[in-house]
């Protein structure tokens, strides 16, 4: 059982993870815009994208791959720490939509999976439900990618196009081979 206090830590977790790829202070346009097919052939080689790569420990807050599918679709799957003290790992997949140059989704096909070397499965479980619910309630959400002075980031949209504001930043960068991850940054 989670000690109530962790409890609430952990939801904090939850609710930074719900983010997924979002708004940052980096001013974009519409002429900073890419489109994703151009990002999977630039990442070809690298499909591993790194969300606030760390230099000096060589890891990244989330790790995640996006894999086109036969039927248009494209599957996401990222793998996040959401508990460093307790060992809680997420990894959240979902199926997303390309509508136009960004994937969108309605959350009605995530699913999460959370491990935690110090958690009871009952409370991996309860974890990975409780982040669902969170996903389902933000609503239906879209991830655009621009890039800016060489630096790259996805943002969350609105289905209407409006930028998510208010959320952490992540920067991205990609490699051949998966970084470890590290807990998210204070902010």
């Amino acid at each position: 059982m989670i000690h109530p206090l962790r409890r609430a830590a952990v939801v904090a977790g939850l609710l930074f993870a719900s983010a997924f790829l979002t708004a940052c202070s980096l001013r974009v346009g519409p002429q900073d815009r890419i489109g994703f097919q151009e990002l999977l052939t630039r990442t070809a080689a690298t499909p591993f994208e790194c969300a606030n790569y760390d230099l000096e420990t060589d890891s990244c807050e989330m790790i995640s791959r996006y894999q086109a599918r036969s039927d248009g679709t494209v599957q996401a799957r990222s793998t996040f720490i959401l508990d460093a003290d307790l060992g809680a790992v997420m990894t959240v997949t979902d199926t997303l939509r390309p509508e136009g140059a960004r994937l969108c989704t309605d959350g009605k096909s995530t699913t999460a999976k959370v491990t935690g070397d110090q958690l009871t499965a009952q409370d991996n479980a309860n974890l990975a439900e409780l982040f669902l619910q969170t996903a389902r309630a933000f609503g239906p959400s879209c991830i655009a990618f621009f890039e800016r002075g060489g630096v790259l980031v996805g943002l969350s949209e609105t289905p209407d196009g409006q930028i998510v504001r208010g959320q952490p930043a992540f920067v991205l960068n990609y490699f051949a081979e998966p970084k470890p991850l590290r807990g998210p940054s204070a902010r």
